[in-house]
């Protein structure tokens, strides 16, 4: 029979509605998103049905009446959203309490925290106007702390927030007439069909539950979606919906459909998130090209609410919902003119391997150092540009504006040659990776528009919002090139340097007023000590490296950044960063002339003979500084991020190793560390573990080597290393010979001679603080040996 939610109740048998305990929770008010969509539709269907006249029939609610009460076993959701509805119109409208008692009457049998909020939401009259009525509604003393679990009272909360969204910019007398109109005993506009299985001869209720469930099949997402969108497209252009139709499940399926995958290694048998994904990344280019993200920034989870308001009579310019559902079309039929007819994922990859590779050159292609297949990754997983946390992105800036490059260039008519969309893909990478801080939301509108206008003409001029430094680069490259066109070689020894995975686009360590021969030699060279296909000697580099010059780069907060001897990322920034100094550049061509002369088969010996030559200069002049130490001791160039601080922000005789970028990490002194290393002692056998030291032991005092007992035994100073004189008295004999021994003076320094007003050490304060530690060490243990009485070998 035909009813309602209130006319149940008027005929008499019905007293009471009892969601049995066999139903699932209320799910109707999930967040995930497609609930929300298929809630959200829902709702504004009954909102048109109570303010449009738009009357809608609900379909089927089976269930059995026991003494007086409807138990259903289908229908519960839409029984609840009803529930929820009358509530708040009653509410609303100050519908008093003998009309709506008839409320008072639903509950749930699933839980006591579920029907107790019934009975008191039942109860309930808000103050409206409100912002959010969920949030009044938790902040009552009546609401318990724990229903914040309980999935069914989370779900109905979220409800009645869309619901009130629907009318709260309704006046009271529209929210009364929606009462009255779904209340009305004749023709309500709202109704189902309630179909009562007592002596239906269908079995037990709760049997009958689980068949009907298991045999369920709601529509998906994507169905749902398409059939809104349809609508969409219908409003704006009967031309647009009949295409939408005509090639979703034909041209524009077949497309995607060699990329389903259910990310388990086996095939779906749908392309649904993968479309979705890229009418996604299709329709948010638009709406950034076209500045419209003002007026709908949030590419939230409701893709219907969006797509309205892009491609439907929600954009106000009805001409530009019109440009974007053609801006749509082409795109997607630009995609499949070119990946039609493809039938497996290689086939994908083997297209885009003509134009990328990921790291390793390859001529008449560009290195863009990740997965090559730009579509396929846009298509399983693009989530967006805008308002995404920068760590919940799945497709990083530089690599969308690669795809809408690739984009770009498929739409364009006529097709440009390949040695044209190489080389401009070749700029446009060298321009993305090296545009960290200027790839952001805020200017990606911009960067969109530039890039569409530099693919389609190649003009450098017109590219304004990348880094500034980097296009400066790219026109000294074209001017390079061109001064020496003669010369085949060049470009491709240019363009093998780019695609290098520690320059990654970035020349500026290079010297291009150079002629071409030199330049030539140098990349040659460069290949040589950071070979391309293979982990680069970095250990042997730094020291080698440092050996030519002080190349640090300086950081904020009295930081200086060298190379680490494991981390890639650190050279990267050392060679390309945006404070690429002239130090480094004269560090590494002196290298690299060194490097080129020097003795030695492998890559590592000659780049040590390097090492050991300044080291031999620097002992002769007897000029010991801070940089011959980390030269010649490994262990003070062993912190992984090869950054170094000091409280005066100058490398000395005062030094952290970082093993973390900031002060509030950890970090050791290398003095320290490398006169451990040097005496041969032992680390958990002979010392504790050296401490790694906090921001609050920033000075030196604070910085000692310890004995396995606890003890302090030395730490480095300016012009030496300071000593700690032992309690036991045994071990203090020993203490007082051995600093005899070593010349410490009265106040336990162990002074290393020095000149240039404490800048250079006359002598290696490691060698001389490690003999002196060994000594103490085995001066000590040896007390703790057993003593072997006279005469007891004989007998």
């Amino acid at each position: 029979m035909t009813t309602s939610f209130s006319n149940l109740f008027r005929q008499g048998h019905i007293t009471h509605i009892e969601i049995p305990i066999i139903q699932r929770d209320y799910a109707q008010g999930r967040k995930d998103v497609g609930v929300t969509r298929i809630r959200r539709t829902f709702l504004q269907v009954l909102y048109n049905a109570l303010t449009r006249q738009e009357a809608v029939g609900l379909d089927f609610i089976y269930g059995e009446v026991e003494n007086g009460g409807l138990i259903p076993l289908d229908g519960q959701q839409r029984l609840t959203t009803l529930f929820l509805l009358h509530w708040y119109l009653a509410a609303r409208s100050g519908v008093a309490d003998g009309d709506c008692a008839f409320l008072g009457k639903f509950t749930y049998k699933t839980r006591f925290s579920a029907r107790h909020f019934c009975e008191k939401l039942f109860t309930q009259r808000p103050p409206f106007p409100l912002a959010s009525l969920s949030e009044w509604l938790t902040d009552q003393h009546w609401y318990a702390g724990a229903w914040k679990h309980d999935p069914t009272i989370q779900s109905m909360l979220i409800a009645l927030d869309d619901i009130h969204n629907l009318f709260a910019n309704d006046d009271v007398a529209v929210c009364k007439n929606a009462w009255d109109c779904l209340v009305t005993e004749t023709h309500p506009a709202i109704s189902f069909q309630f179909l009562s299985l007592k002596g239906l001869g269908l079995g037990r209720a709760d049997e009958l539950y689980i068949k009907m469930n298991s045999r369920g099949k709601p529509l998906t997402a994507f169905e749902s979606f398409k059939a809104n969108f349809e609508k969409t497209l219908g409003e704006v252009s009967e031309d647009g919906r009949s295409k939408f139709i005509c090639k979703v499940d034909d041209n524009w399926a077949d497309l995607l459909w060699p990329l389903r995958d259910s990310g388990n290694g086996e095939s779906d048998t749908v392309i649904d998130d993968e479309f979705l994904r890229l009418f996604h990344f299709i329709s948010e280019i638009f709406v950034l090209r076209n500045n419209l993200s003002e007026d709908f920034s949030l590419f939230d989870a409701d893709i219907d609410a969006w797509a309205e308001g892009i491609y439907g009579k929600k954009n106000k310019d009805g001409q530009s919902a019109l440009g974007a559902q053609r801006d749509l079309f082409a795109s997607l039929d630009s995609f499949a003119r070119e990946f039609l007819g493809m039938k497996k994922p290689s086939e994908f990859t083997n297209w885009f391997a003509g134009y990328f590779t990921e790291k390793v050159y390859r001529s008449g292609t560009v290195a863009i150092f990740g997965e090559i297949n730009l579509f396929s990754d846009c298509c399983t997983k693009y989530n967006g540009v805008k308002h995404i946390d920068q760590r919940q992105r799945k497709i990083p800036l530089n690599r969308t504006l690669l795809l809408f490059a690739i984009h770009e260039y498929l739409k364009s008519t006529p097709r440009l040659q390949r040695k044209d969309i190489t080389h401009r893909l070749r700029t446009l990478r060298n321009l993305v990776f090296n545009s960290g801080n200027e790839i952001t939301e805020k200017d990606f509108p911009d960067l969109l528009r530039e890039t569409a206008e530099y693919i389609s003409n190649g003009a450098l001029s017109r590219l304004q919002h990348y880094n500034k430094r980097q296009l400066a680069e790219e026109g000294r490259k074209a001017d390079f090139l061109a001064s020496y066109s003669s010369n085949s070689d060049l470009p491709e020894t240019l363009h093998r340097l780019e695609d290098h995975d520690l320059l990654r686009g970035c020349l500026d360590v290079f010297d291009l007023n150079v002629d071409d021969s030199t330049f030539l030699r140098q990349a040659d060279l460069f290949f040589q000590v950071f070979p391309e296909n293979e982990d680069s000697p970095f250990r042997e580099i730094s020291g080698a490296l440092l050996a030519c010059g002080n190349y640090g780069l300086n950081m904020s907060s009295c930081r200086i950044k060298f190379g680490s001897p494991t981390r890639a990322s650190t050279w990267r920034d050392l060679l390309t960063g945006a404070s690429v100094s002239q130090d480094i550049r004269n560090a590494l061509v002196r290298m690299l002339d060194e490097f080129d002369a020097a003795p030695g088969v492998s890559v590592k010996e000659k780049l040590l003979t390097i090492a050991n030559s300044f080291l031999t200069y620097q002992e002769h002049a007897k000029k010991l500084e801070w940089r011959y130490y980390l030269v010649k001791h490994e262990a003070m160039r062993s912190g992984e991020t090869g950054i170094y601080g000091s409280s005066n922000g100058k490398m000395g005789f005062n030094l952290c190793m970082f093993n973390k970028e900031q002060w509030n990490s950890k970090y050791s002194d290398p003095y320290l560390l490398a006169v451990i290393a040097k005496s041969g002692k032992k680390i958990g056998q002979d010392l504790e573990a050296l401490t790694h030291y906090s921001r609050s032991d920033n000075n030196p005092e604070k910085r000692w080597i310890k004995l396995v007992t606890g003890e302090c035994v030395m730490s480095c100073r300016e012009d030496g290393f300071q000593l700690q004189a032992p309690e036991d008295a045994a071990k203090l004999a020993v203490f007082k010979n051995i600093c005899i021994k070593h010349k410490v003076d009265n106040e336990l320094m162990l002074r290393i001679p020095q000149t240039g007003d404490g800048t250079y050490d006359e002598e290696d304060r490691i060698e001389a603080a490690a003999n002196l530690l060994k000594e103490l060490i085995d001066g000590y243990q040896a007390l703790a040996q057993p003593t072997i009485a006279s005469g007891s070998a004989a007998d």
